[in-house]
């Protein structure tokens, strides 16, 4: 099972890394940090769009956080 399920982790990896790398931390403080009802709005159209699997969110929830982010938008992109 873990064999099958390789390519999807492996590809689920490099996905995330490639929208990290290609979302400058500048740009998204640009898109956050307003105030908590509009990160939170933000957050939850970004996460409606990009919706995927749960292993990429996650990932790109924590490097958010590790950006500035608050934690108010990055769970509005989660949930």
């Amino acid at each position: 099972m873990f064999v099958g399920m390789l390519p999807i982790l492996v590809g689920v990896a490099l996905l995330t890394g490639l929208i990290v790398e290609l979302l400058p931390a500048d740009r998204a403080a640009a898109w956050f940090g307003r105030n908590n009802l509009l990160d939170a709005l933000t957050g939850a159209a970004v996460g409606s769009i990009a919706a995927g699997h749960p292993l990429t969110s996650y990932i790109l929830g924590g490097e958010l956080l590790a950006k500035g982010i608050s934690l108010v938008a990055v769970t509005a992109l989660l949930v």
